[in-house]
């Protein structure tokens, strides 16, 4: 399936795909979709009252920040570059439950956190190891963004069956020497942080800067990280049964991670990233160093 994120975000997607299989298994809708996306207009008086890194006016793009992503005139381009530059490659590094647990006891070893989710473990990882991986300057901020499911975050909430694009993209920034050098506990409080400070205040304030700047997801100097393990992609049955696998074919997003089902229920989880062959081995060193 190809889609416009625009038009549906994963958890979206997913109530699409179980309604369209469920028609083909001749069963009808699970969902009734809700298609009204006036919740999340930007106010007729803007009021930006937060300083929002997670975003970068569309004027500032660089040509060499240009993709199907952040600009336009490319995603309608009969033809869009989908390949990675030929010096990257993905690579899937799964995760049992085991070692997730394990990596939240070691986050928590030092007493700083109060509590420690496996997003929270697991985003953290891969922020510090993805620096460490590709050897960011210690001086140089290194940001990661992630996905967050605000659906619940809204005022009022938004209705069960909202068909739309309802994720919000949270942040983390810190210099590189400090997430390289720091402990793990370090990493997981700033995605806290960050998580802390997705608001029905904040969300409508950014949404007031990008219908004012027309503002696209920030990702120079940094990765977008989204959370798949926990939307049921591998439930999807057309009538032929559950899929071996569910998740992307092909990507040309460096900056894009996913962390994926591994089609068990075991709290295990597959980290999906792009890095430069020598990278993913150190990546690959670091991340299974626990």
């Amino acid at each position: 399936m190809s889609m416009n994120h625009a038009l549906f975000d994963g958890f979206g997607a997913v109530e699409f795909m179980m309604n369209f299989s469920s028609i083909a298994r001749g069963e009808g809708l699970i969902t009734y979709p809700l298609p009204d996306r006036t919740c999340f207009k930007a106010r007729d008086i803007p009021e930006i009252k937060y300083e929002h890194l997670e975003a970068m006016k569309l004027s500032n793009i660089t040509q060499e920040m240009r993709n199907s992503f952040t600009t336009a005139d490319v995603a309608n381009s009969e033809i869009c570059d989908i390949s990675l530059p030929p010096d990257y490659r993905y690579k899937v590094f799964p995760f049992t439950g085991e070692m997730v647990e394990k990596l939240k006891k070691k986050a928590m070893e030092d007493g700083t956190l109060k509590k420690c989710s496996s997003f929270d473990a697991m985003a953290a990882l891969v922020w510090q190891a993805r620096t460490r991986a590709v050897d960011m300057p210690p001086d140089v901020p290194s940001k990661m963004l992630f996905v967050v499911d605000i659906r619940s975050k809204m005022d009022p909430p938004l209705p069960k069956g909202f068909a739309g694009n309802a994720v919000f993209s949270a942040y983390c920034i810190e210099p590189a020497g400090a997430v390289k050098e720091k402990p793990l506990s370090f990493c997981v409080e700033k995605v806290q942080e960050g998580v802390a400070k997705v608001t029905n205040d904040y969300v409508r304030s950014s949404m007031d800067f990008c219908e004012i700047y027309k503002a696209i997801p920030s990702l120079q100097g940094g990765i977008i990280l989204s959370a798949w393990w926990k939307i049921p992609f591998q439930l999807v049955d057309f009538g032929f049964g559950k899929p071996v696998y569910a998740g992307p074919i092909v990507n040309a997003m460096v900056e894009f991670v996913l962390l994926l089902s591994n089609g068990k229920d075991d709290g295990g989880l597959n980290i999906y990233i792009s890095l430069q062959n020598h990278q993913l081995d150190i990546f690959e060193q670091i991340i299974y160093d626990i």
